[in-house]
């Protein structure tokens, strides 16, 4: 149920909240690189509740919300899931890929990390290909994309300058768009992950980057949309997008998560502050986040036992993952829907798969023999309801096939909304 009302609390601080007339501009209406402080203070604006407004229906995307939301409300199903490896030749550098992408055909991309290739897994015939990189690898390059409306993928830059353009017609995998290495400390962790907005721009979650990084994939112009303080190098990873257009950055540690909002006319797109989560005791981390809902999110326990909820601008812990320590090592990080009902996390620092439905999760354990520690980063949810989960430092793919799945549309699974890292 949307609300239908808003409270903002914005904390004034010295100076103007917007850049002063002679600041150096973006169209933004912020400051454009270099310090936040150069000409912009954001003013410790928060986010304190944000009505979810009407669904925007004509996007021009190939998507609709309908489709999505047929997913996301099945009844879970009853049963198990059974796991299985599926081995690559091996691979010769350790975390190879971070995060996929489904395509239009079925295939599942998988973002080069460490390695020199882009991975395109099949899923029908497990059988795979690789596309060499122009320019070859990037130490820690990419993590994590997104499905553009013609077909291609955009890959986020982690460590690399540039985003990377994978083009599965051609089979090529390009750096594309403004340099970005002047970010931060030496344009090393700038972003993890992103989405495709309802207004065809790829928006990336700042890492370390002091900025949203705005792509649009027509022209590779890089807009960057500053963050507000007292935002904290490190917060985000993952993002998450709603059907009224709002993008939400999920914290990846005990601090404020970030609410972007892209103007519908053309105008300024906003950049708010979410207030952190309650702590929990040590540092509390979560590994990026997963629609639930018209206003809903969810994201996986990192190094803590609770899922962090998301819902009209405010976060908050849910229940407690039973049989998972409070201070957990990386346990999980991202994860898919299945058409079962169900979240799927597949194990990162554990053994077991996380499977979530409401606000419960509990962790099952595979069939398919120990899962190495970082075998898997990332998931993509398949329309017939299995989960690959993306090799990192394990030369084999995750198959996750749950009882009770059922097949939807391909339209609902390659949608901006569940089709992203």
């Amino acid at each position: 149920m949307r609300r239908a009302f808003v409270v903002l609390v914005v904390a004034a601080a010295c100076g103007p909240v917007n850049p002063a007339p002679d600041a150096s501009v973006d169209d933004a209406g912020v400051s454009d690189a270099g310090p936040i402080d150069a000409g912009f203070d954001a003013g410790f604006q928060i986010l304190e509740r944000r009505d979810a407004g009407p669904l925007l229906t004509d996007t021009g995307l190939p998507w609709s919300w309908a489709s999505v939301e047929a997913v996301i409300s099945i009844a879970p199903a009853a049963g198990t899931v059974r796991g299985r490896w599926v081995p690559i030749f091996p691979v010769a550098v350790d975390r190879a890929w971070s995060g996929g992408v489904l395509l239009f055909d079925g295939g599942v991309v998988a973002i080069p990390f460490n390695e020199p290739s882009v991975l395109v897994i099949h899923p029908t015939d497990d059988t795979f290909v690789r596309w060499p990189i122009d320019g070859g690898a990037v130490a820690e390059g990419w993590e994590g994309g997104v499905l553009l409306p013609d077909g291609q993928v955009i890959a986020i830059p982690r460590n690399a300058a540039r985003f990377l353009r994978i083009d599965p017609f051609a089979g090529t995998a390009t750096p594309f768009g403004d340099d970005l290495s002047d970010a931060s400390d030496g344009g090393l962790g700038k972003f993890r992950g992103g989405v495709l907005g309802l207004n065809g721009l790829v928006y990336a979650a700042p890492s370390q980057a002091t900025f949203v990084a705005r792509l649009d994939p027509s022209t590779g112009r890089v807009t960057r949309l500053p963050v507000p303080r007292p935002f904290v190098i490190g917060s985000t990873q993952g993002a998450v997008l709603f059907p009224t257009g709002d993008i939400v950055m999920f914290p990846s540690a005990d601090t404020p998560g970030l609410l972007v909002i892209p103007s519908r006319d053309g105008g300024v797109d906003e950049v708010w502050l979410l207030p952190r989560p309650a702590p929990l005791g040590l540092s509390a981390f979560t590994g990026g986040g997963l629609i639930t809902g018209v206003e809903t999110a969810m994201a996986p326990p990192q190094q803590n036992s609770s899922q962090l909820e998301y819902e009209a601008g405010l976060f908050r812990w849910a229940p407690e993952v039973p049989g998972l320590p409070a201070q957990a090592a990386n346990t999980y990080l991202f994860g898919a829907w299945s058409t079962d009902g169900r979240r799927y996390f597949p194990p990162y620092g554990t053994e077991d798969v996380l499977r979530a439905s409401g606000r419960g999760a509990q962790q099952v354990p595979l069939d398919a023999g120990v899962a190495l520690f970082r075998g898997v980063l990332g998931a993509v949810g398949l329309p017939d309801g299995r989960v690959i989960g993306i090799p990192h430092s394990r030369s084999a793919w995750l198959e996750l096939t749950p009882d009770g799945r059922r097949t939807v549309s391909m339209e609902a699974m390659t949608s901006p909304f569940l089709n992203k890292l």
